[in-house]
């Protein structure tokens, strides 16, 4: 039976020279599709061309679009970047916001959920559903809003009420003060009793940091950019999440999909 996934977020392009590549949530649900995984995308895809090209994405990686909105006049959100996929220049777009209709208990009946929106009254919403809708659901939050907009004061809050964080150095950086990865992993293992995170994952040059309540794995990964890799990462952990895997195996098949049993 293949495994569900639900992803609510937004999409965005990556944009080098005049080449377009699938970004955010577009992005994670392709990575999930490589997995072997059946995609909910609750999400909102621009009318504009760059958002008309990544439509077709949609057909090629067999994801359903009926859960997506098409508004009119909307521009898709666009990460520039340079020949080493650095970021040097980012243009906001549409995102699902809070208020977009969706079917909550439908949603959060997936094997995992993927939060990745920038929307952050709807990413505080959500988070306070779970206890109210169905306790076994496992949510991996990314925190790739925290590229676009200032963290709130309820930023750290939102995010404990996640099982798993993901992030690059910059956005943990954010979310936690800290200055390095390994720093902000710590400021979130302390405040893990009481709280119902189980795992944060710091994605960084040098590949992948994660630490879990009882684990700590490490796995190197050369020549990445790490918000380039995020995605793929955060199919691996959700991968992970749904099949019940230890840590050690989903932070395996996070960074190198072929490592997936079967």
């Amino acid at each position: 039976m293949t495994d569900r996934y639900a992803i609510i977020g937004d999409i965005s392009a990556n944009k080098h020279d005049a080449t377009l590549s699938p970004g955010g949530a577009l992005a994670i649900a392709l990575a999930i599709r490589d997995l072997g995984g059946n995609v909910t995308l609750r999400s909102v895809l621009a009318t504009d061309d760059a958002g008309n090209f990544l439509r077709d994405f949609f057909r090629t990686g067999r994801i359903h679009p009926g859960l997506v909105d098409r508004p009119a006049n909307a521009q898709t959100a666009i990460v520039h970047r340079d020949d080493h996929g650095a970021v040097v220049a980012r243009e906001d777009g549409v995102g699902i916001e809070k208020g977009a209709v969706m079917d909550v208990y439908a949603l959060f009946g997936h094997d995992a959920l993927v939060l990745d929106t920038r929307d952050q009254p709807l990413r505080r919403f959500l988070t306070d559903l779970p206890a109210h809708t169905d306790g076994n659901v496992r949510m991996i939050s990314t925190l790739g809003h925290l590229d676009w907009n200032e963290p709130t004061p309820d930023e750290m809050e939102i995010a404990l009420r996640c099982d798993v964080i993901i992030g690059t150095a910059s956005q943990l950086a954010v979310l936690t003060g800290q200055d390095s990865p390994s720093e902000a992993l710590g400021d979130i293992f302390d405040r893990m009793p009481g709280a119902h995170v189980r795992a944060a994952v710091a994605v960084t040059e040098a590949g992948i940091d994660l630490v879990a309540r009882e684990d700590r794995v490490i796995r190197p990964v050369r020549d990445i950019v790490p918000d380039l890799l995020l995605p793929q990462v955060a199919a691996g952990i959700a991968w992970g999440l749904a099949h019940h895997a230890p840590w050690e195996l989903a932070a395996s098949v996070a960074v190198d999909p072929s490592q997936r049993p079967g």
